[in-house]
């Protein structure tokens, strides 16, 4: 898991151009934030998602064939 306070930002690392869509579901399942696909060049890209309350999500980056999720913790 990881801890960050109030502002989620996600880092992804692509080795290719990808187009990359990431949702952030709350502890329920329910959608707390999304981010619309967008075209993405090889390299590294940070991503603010936005602030959010005290809570566990998941994080969800999907591109072409993969898809990749991750815990986050929030908290005050």
């Amino acid at each position: 898991m990881n801890p960050t306070f109030g502002s989620v930002s996600v880092i992804l690392e692509l080795p290719s151009s990808a187009r990359v869509s990431i949702s952030l579901y709350d502890i329920s399942g329910r959608i707390a934030g999304v981010l619309p696909p967008t075209e993405l060049l090889s390299g590294t890209h940070s991503m603010i998602l936005g602030e959010f309350r005290q809570g566990i999500y998941f994080c969800v980056a999907e591109l072409a064939d993969l898809r990749v999720a991750t815990s986050i913790v929030v908290v005050e």
